[in-house]
């Protein structure tokens, strides 16, 4: 069986599927037939079992080596007649069945040793004597020796080469993280020259603040001490007030002393005159009822008993109103003497005004004494 690599088929594409082998889809090659008539390539259908498949790969029925026949001849008369090309000499338009003629008398080949340069070039017969004559073989250990040293230099390259690809991975990392420190550094620089001139400025404005403060402070503390000045004035010119008005105060409480004994006096008088009322008040009620009684015994029905009795009466009743006045007046003065004796430590104004209030409280403590005089003596008429 031929090497597949010596030859490709013309127009493989138009061979009928029933010629090519399922195994490896190439045109059957030394066809072998199986019991169930499926027909493989020799090569592929014996590695197929080699490989513990012991079933046909189109059916699946068991199938051993020693069941393989060869195909018939029809089936290898038309594969014989594939067309292929020489991949030597590039000669097409050759049937397969005559390809091993072809490489025997026809097609040229070469020496094994055409890789390390050797020139020779004939046909096949002739091959197995150059073969044993070629100089080149002797270089073969030394060209295998250089291809070997060749490799690992290659290995060794690409090795470095990977080094280096790492290396300027690493330098180009380091060059990142150079040119992220410098703008991270500018950053900074650019951020601290702004801190600076902000703190700059801060500064610059607590100086002004300060200045500003101090100013404040300075005249805070003119006004202060302008303060304390008027203090002290005022303070004296309060001593030389309390001193006035203390013995202004001293002279009101004696007034109002006097007048709350005068006002004592008056009350023990309307009480005497309150008691002579009711007294009066009894004795002409007496009166009336002895009138009354000489009314009725007398048969009193003339007009002057009866302005007596009117007059009487309407002395009665004054007398009973002038009485609940002299009340309420005792009353009104005992209060309003009592809140003069509590708010003696007013101010020199609201001292006047209840020295006011006092004076008037005494004229009409005088009038009312006047009245009362009068009373009396029209009772007394």
């Amino acid at each position: 069986m031929l090497n597949s690599l010596q030859y490709e088929y013309v127009n493989e594409e138009l061979i009928d599927n029933e010629f090519i082998c399922i195994i490896c889809n190439k045109p059957l090659d030394d066809p072998r037939c199986t019991p169930c008539d499926h027909i493989f390539c020799g090569k592929c259908i014996t590695e197929w079992i080699q490989r513990k498949n012991h079933s046909c790969p189109t059916c699946r029925q068991p199938l051993r080596h020693q069941e393989l026949t060869q195909a018939n001849r029809i089936v290898r008369n038309i594969v014989g007649k594939f067309r292929v090309k020489c991949m030597a000499c590039v000669k097409i338009d050759l049937e397969r069945s005559d390809f091993e003629r072809h490489l025997s008398t026809v097609c040229p080949i070469v020496c094994l040793e055409t890789d390390i340069m050797c020139p020779w070039t004939g046909m096949r017969e002739e091959f197995n004597n150059h073969i044993t004559n070629c100089s080149y073989q002797n270089l073969r250990k030394v060209f295998n020796s250089l291809l070997a040293e060749r490799q690992q230099l290659k290995e060794k390259a690409s090795r470095e080469k990977v080094d280096i690809e790492k290396f300027k991975g690493e330098v180009q990392q380091l060059k990142n993280e150079l040119k992220q420190n410098q703008i991270r550094n500018q950053n900074s620089n650019r951020n601290f020259e702004e801190l600076e001139k902000r703190q700059k400025c801060q500064i610059d404005e607590h100086r002004n603040k300060l200045l500003q403060l101090e100013e404040q402070t300075r005249k805070l503390k003119s006004q202060i001490d302008r303060y304390k000045e008027e203090g002290e004035t005022l303070k004296e010119q309060q001593r030389v007030a309390l001193g006035s008005s203390q013995k202004y105060t001293m002279q009101i409480k004696n007034q109002l002393r006097q007048q709350c004994i005068e006002n004592n006096k008056y009350q023990r008088e309307v009480e005497h005159l309150n008691k002579q009322m009711r007294l009066q008040f009894i004795q002409n009620a007496y009166e009336i009822w002895q009138l009354k009684n000489n009314v009725i015994h007398c048969n009193a029905d003339s007009i002057e008993y009866q302005d007596i009795i009117q007059q009487l009466k309407q002395q009665i009743e004054q007398q009973r109103s002038r009485l609940d006045d002299l009340h309420s007046e005792s009353h009104a003065n005992h209060e309003h003497n009592a809140q003069l004796v509590n708010q003696t430590d007013f101010t020199r104004e609201q001292i006047s005004s209840e020295w006011h209030r006092s004076s008037h409280s005494d004229d009409t403590f005088k009038s009312n004494r006047r009245n009362l005089g009068c009373n009396k003596r029209k009772r007394g008429q």
